[in-house]
């Protein structure tokens, strides 16, 4: 096998959805086969760091940090509702409180 093979789960291949598990054991071990014999190799380069790519993007990236300030700010949110939490129910509410 050579290091220019690509892998992907059979439902990606065919458009099938529903035989995820198998299609991704059978992508995990042949992964582990070429693993066990030697045929994987190191990137021919570094690949850029993810947040530092969506950050140029203008992505919105919700760190561990960010999304226990979300978390508490929930909470707050319920308390003068007399609930434990009172969940954000936009994805502007939770980027507002959740951007790192």
């Amino acid at each position: 096998m050579s290091d220019q093979r690509q892998r992907s789960p059979r439902w990606a291949r065919s458009n099938v959805p529903g035989t995820n598990k198998a299609d991704a054991n059978e992508t995990g071990d042949s992964i582990l086969q070429d693993l066990g014999a030697d045929r994987l190799t190191a990137p021919k380069r570094e690949p850029p760091a993810l947040p530092e790519l969506l950050a140029a993007c203008g992505v919105c990236v919700i760190d561990n940090a960010g999304w226990h300030r979300i978390d508490a700010a929930e909470k707050e949110r319920g308390m003068s509702h007399a609930r434990p939490r009172r969940k954000f129910l936009s994805i502007d509410d939770d980027q507002r409180g959740g951007c790192a």
